[in-house]
């Protein structure tokens, strides 16, 4: 017996045959249906025995089959038409939507279909005008519909029904009461928990509904407008997963962006145990092929996503891009070590505020281009050369200020203690947001994966998440501020502090050099990079002028102008950095290449069409997800250039690839989505023929051989 894939074209030859001779006797059927022995009677009934104007209320339109015959769902399957409903109604009368009880699924002549055997009831919600001068209301509709069971007939019915008019609350009718009941037993309900991803020849669908572990069965039912690409022949393979359930549909992926249908679930005794809307865009597979975490609610998949966010937050204040700003931190320490208790706490609370504003800006600038479909992932603002230029500008002065070229805000100290303490929780405020500024590319290995979670919640639920990061990020400083006996292990103020603070300015132009590193790299220019540091030799006069002319020991005339002159020249450094910020803000061109050209052992950079290549040849490939401003990734490259780990590379013929995300770059953006991240550094290594494998964020050459012996262990 041939197969239904070896008799491909006869089952479209089939299909096509069977629809042409339906459409045709459909479009007959007014005139045959008083002669046709009709398989399928329609019956149009409402649930209140009155109406009142302005309140909507539903009809019925209720089919009952002979035995053995079927009619169709909305989507019919691969033959068939679905019932065509043409209403009749009162001037100011609009039907709102008609809901299609679940359908099952059965086979005929190799074609599958759609449908409903015995009986069914569409249930229509009319809405009727604020007013109505009428004592009753006439209702009436055309049914054409083809009905099946050895040959397809075409019917059609014209049904009606007056409804009374009443000023006072409609009552159900009692003879329809159990119809009605029962056709909405019938209807789907909504399930939001659902991922829906892309996994070679087949879409799976990941869900949690209730009452899981009871179930055995599951067939997907597409909406017509969502139908192109599925394969109905193919049986759906239902699978148990640590988060619930996984559905793995055969279909052309690559029709299918969007899916929306009605999911059957069943018990291992066929009997249906609930039957759902689904409704989701379609992401391709992550890494290893695992799912999101499935929940919509305060539920296992959220709460560990706030826990990581904490948790990453937390681990924020080890990583080196803040090391600048924890000096800080350390020196306001010391400053308030045996000071006021209240104003410590308002320190801490105002520290916090900062890093809580700047995560929820952060947070909203990313969910906002997201929405208005910009290919964006953490850290982006630093893929922005302005932005750049100016944290740059930003942190030099801070380095100045550090080592003693000017003090800023001494003009204040005659004001009084009340103002300086103002001035003092507003610097500490600002600490705050720049912890956050340079905070941001390092996202840690706890951090990713609820930032990737975070940006397909809804914005008050990622909110949240990004809440819990700055929470985490400001705990120890919250500590030490709420607990001030804490700050008695620090050493006692003293003539120490002056070195210490210089010491920490020498780190604040260290990271000068870092974020000139960075600009260069994204403006692609050595005139940019001049341009940035005469900006930052501005600044520096600016900054001379200011701290030797610009005190309160200065007359008013001349510190006054000290400071219209450090005014003009910090303009006039800002408006250098801009100029030299424009343009290079995209990503790096591809170089066009070929598989033929790269060796292993050797970096190249990330071509998605060379990539493919590789993939389709089986070579094995290592992807480096890295961006220049991202510090932890910059110190990942000493383990990957290591020679006993380049000598392993070109031992199994691992061909190395770098995806340089220092730019936007939508193209790896989306790669980096489709293992649920929105941050670099992110380590893959596709093994021939194999499942990709996902590397810790901090590399180490063991984790590195681990994942190359896991690759060779693999059966090709």
């Amino acid at each position: 017996m041939l197969s239904l894939r070896g008799n491909k074209e006869a089952v479209k030859q089939m299909k096509w045959i069977l629809q042409i001779s339906a459409l045709a006797t459909l479009l007959f059927a007014p005139l045959a249906a008083a002669e046709l022995s009709r398989p399928v009677e329609v019956k149009l009934v409402s649930e209140n025995l009155s109406v009142k104007p302005g309140e909507s209320f539903y009809v019925g339109v209720h089919f009952q089959m002979q035995e053995g015959w079927h009619t169709y769902w909305k989507n019919p399957g691969d033959a068939g038409f679905a019932p065509q409903l043409e209403w009749n109604l009162p001037p100011g009368f609009k039907i709102k939507q008609v809901n299609w009880p679940y359908p099952s699924r059965f086979e005929q002549s190799s074609l599958v279909g759609f449908g409903y055997e015995e009986s069914m009831t569409l249930l229509a919600e009319v809405i009727p005008p604020e007013a109505m001068a009428m004592e009753a209301i006439d209702l009436g509709l055309r049914v054409n519909y083809v009905a099946c069971k050895d040959s397809c007939t075409p019917g059609s019915n014209q049904v009606n029904i007056s409804i009374p008019v009443l000023a006072t609350a409609p009552k159900a009718d009692p003879q329809v009461a159990s119809l009605f009941a029962k056709a909405r037993s019938f209807l789907p309900q909504s399930l939001e928990s659902v991922q829906v991803q892309k996994e070679g020849d087949q879409v799976v669908l990941h869900l949690k509904p209730a009452n899981h572990q009871k179930i055995a069965k599951a067939y997907f039912f597409p909406d017509p407008e969502f139908a192109e690409g599925f394969d109905y022949s193919r049986a759906h393979e239902l699978k148990a997963t640590p988060a619930g359930l996984s559905l793995a549909i055969h279909a052309d992926a690559s029709k299918i962006s969007q899916v929306s249908g009605v999911l059957v679930l069943a018990d291992a005794t066929g009997a249906t145990a609930m039957a759902y809307q689904v409704e989701g865009a379609v992401m391709a597979a992550l890494g290893g092929g695992a799912p999101l975490p499935v929940s919509t609610g305060v539920a296992f998949g959220f709460g560990v996503a706030l826990f990581l966010a904490f948790l990453g937050g937390l681990i924020l204040n080890l990583m080196p891009c803040v090391l600048p700003v924890i000096s800080l931190k350390i020196l306001s320490f010391v400053n308030m070590a045996g000071g006021n208790r209240k104003q410590i706490f308002e320190h801490g609370l105002f520290f916090t505020f900062g890093v809580l504003v700047s995560f929820w800006a952060l947070a909203i600038v990313l969910l906002v281009l997201r929405a208005y479909g910009e290919g964006v992932g953490w850290g982006f603002q630093l893929q922005e050369p302005l932005f750049l230029a100016v944290l740059t500008m930003v942190i030099f002065a801070l380095g100045l200020s550090l080592l003693g070229v000017f003090e800023f805000g001494t003009s204040l100290t005659t004001v009084g203690g009340k103002v300086q303490g103002k001035k003092g929780r507003m610097a500490t405020f600002l600490s705050g947001v720049l912890a956050t500024v340079v905070a941001t590319p390092c996202t840690g290995p706890f951090l990713a994966p609820a930032l990737g979670y975070a940006v397909t919640l809804s914005a008050g639920s990622a909110l949240l998440v990004f809440t819990f990061i700055g929470l985490g990020m400001s705990l120890p400083y919250l500590l030490l501020a709420a607990f001030p006996q804490l700050l008695r292990k620090l050493p006692k103020p003293g003539p120490w502090m002056v070195v210490f603070k210089q010491a920490m300015g020498f780190l604040m132009l260290a990271t000068v050099l870092w974020l000139l590193w960075v600009f260069q790299a994204e403006v692609d220019s050595s005139f940019g990079l001049v341009g940035l540091l005469f900006a930052l030799l501005v600044l520096s006069v600016a900054a001379w002028i200011y701290g030797k002319w610009g005190t309160p020991i200065i007359a008013r005339q001349r510190r006054y102008l000290a400071y219209g002159v450090t005014a003009v020249l910090v303009v006039f450094a800002l408006m250098v950095g801009a100029r030299v910020s424009s343009g290079g803000a995209q990503g790096h061109p591809v170089v066009a290449s070929s598989s033929s050209e790269v060796v292993a052992g050797k970096w190249v950079a990330w071509d998605p069409v060379l990539f493919q290549q590789l993939r389709e040849q089986n070579v094995p490939v290592f992807v480096d997800f890295t961006a220049k401003w991202c510090l932890i990734c910059q110190a990942n490259r000493v383990p990957l250039n290591t020679a006993s780990v380049q000598e392993r590379f070109v031992k199994e013929g691992v061909i190395m690839m770098e995806a340089d995300w220092t730019k936007r770059d939508p193209v790896i953006t989306a790669e980096l989505e489709k293992f649920g991240r929105n941050g670099v550094p992110l380590y893959v290594l596709y093994g021939a023929d194999q499942e990709p494998q996902v590397l810790p964020q901090m590399l180490t050459p063991g984790a590195l051989f681990n994942a190359l012996d896991e690759m060779q262990s693999v059966p090709k």
